[in-house]
């Protein structure tokens, strides 16, 4: 669990799912659900990067 540049929380389970809190109201803003083999890096506003082995992809959502 951490903070996120944005402020909110990211709570992560590793094999399960990560999922970014509204530190006020506790709710679920968004849940990612992706392979073990994905090394995933959520940054806050709606924006993440995916690494590989050839570089990084930005993810908007």
């Amino acid at each position: 669990m951490n903070r996120l540049q944005d402020g909110n929380i990211n709570l992560g389970f590793p094999g399960s799912a990560i999922y970014v809190i509204n530190p006020k109201t506790l709710a679920v803003d968004y849940t990612f659900k992706l392979n073990d083999d994905i090394n995933f890096n959520y940054v806050g506003n709606g924006v993440g990067y995916v690494m590989t082995n050839n570089g990084f992809s930005r993810i908007k959502f």
